[in-house]
Parts: C-alpha cells; structure tokens; sequence
C-alpha cells in the first residue's frame, strides 16, 4: 500500500524516481503516436475489458505463462465490472497509440482508495513503456479524485487474514 500526501497534487503521487521514468515513457509514447487514456463507462467496459484480456494475455504469454484471466473466468469479470460501473467504483483504463490499445489497468476506488487489481501491456510496444504510463495515468487520476491510498491487493509477508 502507497500512500498519497493529502496535500499532493497528481505529480507528486508518484516517488521520484518513477516520475522520471514516467516523464521518459510519455515522452517515447508521444513520438510514436496520438497518445489517449479513457476510463470505462457503462457504453465502454466491454470494449476495455477485451483490450484488458488482450493485453494482459499477450504480457503473460510472451513469458511463456497463461496469466490470471482464462476464458472460463471473463463473464465473472464482466458481471463484477458492470456492477462496479453502475456504483461509480469501477477504475478500468485503457491506454490508446494511435487508437489501439496497448496498455490497461482495472482497479476498483472506494471512498479515498486506489485498489489495483491487474493490468497488462502489448509486448510489442515494450520499448514505449506503456504499462508504467498506464499504472502513472490511473494514479494521478485517482489523486485528482481525491484518492488517499494505492492498495496493490498484495498481502504482505508474514500477515495473515482472519
């Protein structure tokens, strides 16, 4: 968990360090392409929801694994993405080069928290970084939201749920 200075503008959500890596990937994305980031609504989750799929796929199979999200659990999250919609809960991005997406994030906001749930990126625009721009674009947005907290959804060694 990370937090945001209550004082913080979107700029200073991020350490440092990132920010600089952050200003190099907007930089680099910029000069391949019209850059856009868009936030899911009601008429545009499905279509960010399959870029998710997508990207996320492509990410975990140029490792030569399967990731998280197999074809049997995609009407789950398309249940779970509608109602987080319709609650105003649902954080779903999708980061657009030249109108093709190459990098996503879903994550979930309740009241001054940022939950991250998953992303992905096409490994094809690796180079660009456009996964850490996305991540960058859903912090900063969430600080203009208000957003106190950035929650990985990680448990920490040695925790235990109860």
């Amino acid at each position: 968990m990370v937090a945001i200075p209550a004082d913080a503008g979107p700029d200073a959500a991020l350490f440092p360090g990132i920010r600089a890596r952050v200003s190099r990937a907007r930089k680099r994305l910029a000069k391949a392409g019209a850059v856009r980031v868009d936030m899911a609504d009601a008429s545009s989750a499905d279509e960010l929801l399959d870029a998710l799929f997508a990207t996320h796929r492509a990410r975990w199979t140029s490792r030569g694994k399967g990731g998280v999200l197999d074809e049997s659990l995609r009407p789950f999250h398309r249940a779970v993405a509608k109602g987080m919609c319709a609650r105003g809960a649902l954080r779903l991005y999708g980061l657009r080069l030249d109108g093709r997406i190459i990098a996503s994030f879903y994550g979930f906001a309740e009241r001054d928290r940022l939950a991250w749930y998953l992303s992905g990126f096409d490994p094809e625009f690796a180079v660009l970084s456009p996964g850490l721009a996305m991540f960058a674009s859903a912090i900063e947005s969430a600080a203009r939201e208000g957003a106190r907290t950035v929650d990985f959804l990680r448990a920490r060694a040695g925790s235990s749920s109860s």
